[in-house]
């Protein structure tokens, strides 16, 4: 099973993708990753608030999202089913991953890591030439075991 994809691969394969941003930090670090994100990000990515597509019921933080919580923001996020999801956050590997984990769990197939999308804590430069299509809301049919 491939998890991660290179900045080269999305250079050259950026038709039928999404690309998400799923920067968060941990609050000792006093850092806003949406405020970070307007200021700097792969051009027509989507934020995936990782606080926000959680379950917002449970006194523990980042819970997983009923699937139709989940289903409700991926949608608003343009996400559909025959899209390929690409996740980046600015860390390298960090939150990405729980993002991955959770498309991978509501039964999204293919859904990837972006490696290597910072280097030094810059975005790197071919990244803002490459032309992804902004997405609008889109249709996400679940396909996961769990029970909503």
């Amino acid at each position: 099973m491939q998890v991660t994809v290179s900045t080269d691969w999305l250079e050259k394969n950026h038709q039928d993708v999404i690309v998400l941003d799923a920067s968060w930090y941990l609050p000792s670090e006093n850092r806003d990753s949406f405020n970070e994100f307007k200021s700097r990000h792969i051009p027509n990515a989507q934020f995936f608030d990782i606080d926000v597509i959680s379950d917002t019921n449970s006194p523990l933080p980042h819970m997983l999202p009923s699937p139709s919580s989940f289903n409700d923001h991926v949608e608003n996020l343009g996400i559909s089913n025959n899209l390929k999801i690409i996740i980046y956050d600015t860390e390298g590997l960090f939150s990405a991953a729980r993002a991955w984990w959770m498309f991978k769990i509501m039964g999204h197939i293919e859904v990837f890591i972006l490696d290597e999308a910072y280097q030094n804590g810059f975005l790197k430069i071919n990244l803002f030439q490459i032309i992804i299509k902004k997405q609008s809301v889109a249709a996400f049919c679940l396909h996961s075991n769990l029970q909503a």
